[in-house]
């Protein structure tokens, strides 16, 4: 029977969602600790790299003088290889010639980075330790067996100047001698007491563990600094988000145009939220309920800066001061999320959703997303902490992908999309045809189009279909959606 010949009634479209394998990467921005081991199974706030340091200066160490050598000679004279870590007073090179044996030691302690042929330089990387450490009290004037009343004489630094360690702090004059106060830590001087002498230092404390946001299992670890994991389930993209990274289970509320308000009584805390017009109040009591992200279709952009508390730069976004990080499926101005888009994301409530509301526009689209993690299908006899009991997926079934979330899969006939940009931005529909030629678009470039049949907008009369021609690049497939009709 044709879709003319169905009744009303029975026309609805039936809506699928197929999870299938998800492989992405977690990744330190330096060499550091893994915590985990390939083949081990992670949940989203398992641990999976630590950082015990993070790089400081680039140091320089003369070598070829040293070893009376020419500057060309210095790669060979190295014993040290770049990378490791050496301590002050450690041999980095050694030469020998007529008997004469020379050997050069660091100044400094960190991690050998290169050598200049040029220069006749071994370079070093100082490594500065991350901070757990409380407060450091700094008595001045008892440090020093000085006068209170000559405090302010003594300190070299002001409340709330940033202190290397080893910084000079203070100093007192004693005739021709000079004492000392170096600073213990990197760290904010606060709390300046002449009235105690003292002063102290809050120690920087650097992030230094990375965990895995979406559970899986441990396929690769590399380099002591990036983890391949892969995981099972579906993947959705978001069109402007703003904040880091949570995950949380899924709870959904009215998809409505109106402002969202939270229930009174609603248990929200550690959730992620979808629902369908959001304003500055709703993003406020979301926070105020603990609430872990907000999916939402439509927001003023107004309201999102107001919450942000700055103008938002939607050319990159990700790293704004906020309670919870914040996706729009649609765009900006009034409007609720695309029904087909809701009833898709309702049908996963309760499951974990790890979302990520970084947004690029420039070199390089990145675009928010939503990771809704589900159990693989097997024989549930391989329980792991981080998925449902399932089979696992097997390592040559997955080719992860570094810095992607999930394989992409190419345009073709029949697959469902949404509109990126231009008039019909927002709305989806199903690909018709790719055809193969280039053609000439609005803006004037010559570009691959796709004919797009679109959904009806809401309200519209079922068989109400319209069809746009769209550049290629300006689609998004709509995540592990099939439609059939």
């Amino acid at each position: 029977m044709s879709s003319e010949m169905t009744p009303p009634s029975q026309r609805r479209e039936r809506l699928s969602v197929t999870p299938g394998p998800i492989s992405f990467t977690r990744r330190l921005s330096v060499d550091g600790d893994p915590l985990v081991a390939p083949g081990q199974w992670v949940s989203a706030d398992t641990p999976l790299l630590a950082m015990h340091t993070f790089p400081g200066r680039v140091l320089r160490n003369q070598v070829s003088g040293e070893l009376r050598i020419g500057p060309t000679d210095t790669e060979d004279a190295l014993i040290a290889t770049p990378g490791q870590m050496v301590k002050t007073g450690d041999i980095v090179a050694r030469s020998s010639m007529f008997w004469q044996h020379r050997i050069a030691r660091t100044r400094y302690e960190g991690s050998v980075a290169g050598v200049s042929p040029s220069l006749g330089v071994i370079y070093m990387r100082e490594h500065i330790p991350t901070q757990i450490a409380e407060t450091v009290r700094v008595s001045i004037t008892e440090d020093l067996k000085g006068d209170k009343n000559l405090f302010s004489s003594y300190v070299k630094v002001k409340d709330g100047q940033k202190v290397e360690k080893g910084q000079l702090i203070a100093s007192r004059q004693d005739g021709h001698t000079y004492h000392n106060i170096f600073s213990p830590v990197f760290g904010t001087v606060a709390n300046v007491a002449p009235l105690l002498g003292a002063l102290s230092i809050i120690p920087d404390r650097v992030s230094s563990v990375v965990i895995a946001h979406v559970p899986g299992r441990v396929v690769t670890i590399r380099a002591n600094r990036e983890v391949d994991l892969v995981g099972h389930g579906v993947v959705f993209e978001g069109l402007i988000g703003i904040g880091g990274e949570a995950f949380g289970q899924l709870a959904v509320e009215p998809n409505s145009a109106e402002p969202w308000r939270p229930q009174t009584g609603a248990d929200l805390r550690g959730r992620v939220v979808l629902t369908g017009h959001i304003d500055e109040t709703s993003l406020r009591q979301a926070a105020d309920l603990g609430v872990a992200a907000v999916i939402a279709g439509r927001a003023d952009e107004s309201a999102l800066c107001r919450f942000a508390g700055k103008e938002l730069g939607v050319i990159a976004t990700g790293d704004e001061d906020i309670p919870l990080v914040t996706i729009l499926t649609e765009g900006f101005g009034p409007g609720a999320v695309n029904p087909r888009t809701f009833e898709l994301l309702s049908s996963l409530q309760g499951h974990l959703a790890s979302v990520t509301g970084t947004t690029h526009i420039r070199a390089g689209v990145i675009r928010p997303r939503i990771i809704v993690s589900l159990p693989p299908a097997g024989d549930g006899s391989t329980p792991s902490p981080g998925l449902p009991p399932g089979q696992p997926c097997a390592d040559e079934a997955v080719p992860t992908r570094v810095g992607l979330l999930e394989t992409p899969t190419e345009l073709a006939a029949g697959l469902r999309v949404r509109i990126l940009r231009g008039p019909a931005a927002g709305r989806s529909g199903t690909i018709l045809d790719l055809p193969v030629a280039a053609r000439l678009i609005a803006t004037g470039a010559s570009v691959l189009v796709a004919l797009v049949e679109l959904d009806p907008p809401p309200g519209a009369p079922p068989g109400d279909h319209s069809r746009v021609t769209v550049a290629q690049a300006n689609l998004k497939l709509e995540g592990g959606v099939t439609a059939d009709a």
